[in-house]
Parts: structure tokens; C-alpha cells; sequence
């Protein structure tokens, strides 16, 4: 396991450590924005729970799909590369989770 598969797993288990730290914030029978329109008011909404395990579920499944296409490419020559793009991704998730949860705990 390289440092990229290692921010993948630390990634997405800060992001399930928020959502619980954030759900302390919401009330249980609190309809929670899942998606904006254009003009930047929610549009949909979805339980506590399911807003708040949206995210991290999607980018489990998205980290499993980076790391199958990184892990079937090992024998390239662009090893390095890897582990950095996987690291990239693992911060991106981390910060879209993060602003997610700050918006909705605002509410």
C-alpha cells in the first residue's frame, strides 16, 4: 500500500468522522439539501442521514474505481504519478465533503 491508497483510507474516514460530528448539529427529522439549481437555492432534499452518508458513499465507490484503474496500471513507469493523482483525488472529495457539511450545518 502506497501513500496515495493510505489518503484514500484516511480521506474517506475523516469524511465519515465529520458527517458523525455534524449530524450532532442537525435535528433527526431535518430535511438536509442534497442539490442546488442554477440560481443557488436547494432543489432537493434528503434525510440526516442520507445527506450526510451522500458524499462519503459516493467517493468510497469513486476511490475503489481510482484505485482498481491505478492499481491495474502498476507496471507503468509513472508509479509516482499514481500515488500523487490519488492523494489529489482523496483531497478533493475531502474538500467538496467539508464545504458540503459546513453549508448544512449553517442552516
Amino acid at each position: 500500500m502506497g501513500i496515495g491508497d493510505g489518503a484514500l483510507i484516511f480521506s474517506l474516514a475523516m469524511m465519515l468522522v465529520f458527517s458523525l460530528w455534524t449530524s450532532a448539529n442537525i435535528p433527526k427529522d431535518a430535511q438536509v439539501p442534497i442539490h442546488w439549481g442554477i440560481s443557488g437555492k436547494p432543489d432537493r432534499f434528503a434525510s440526516r442521514t442520507v445527506a450526510l452518508l451522500l458524499i462519503p458513499a459516493l467517493s468510497a465507490a469513486t476511490f475503489g474505481f481510482v484505485w482498481y484503474i491505478f492499481h491495474i496500471s502498476a507496471a507503468n513507469k509513472t508509479q509516482d504519478f499514481l500515488e500523487y493523482a490519488k492523494c489529489g483525488v482523496a483531497t478533493l472529495f475531502f474538500i467538496i465533503h467539508a464545504v458540503y457539511l459546513r453549508l448544512v450545518s449553517r442552516r
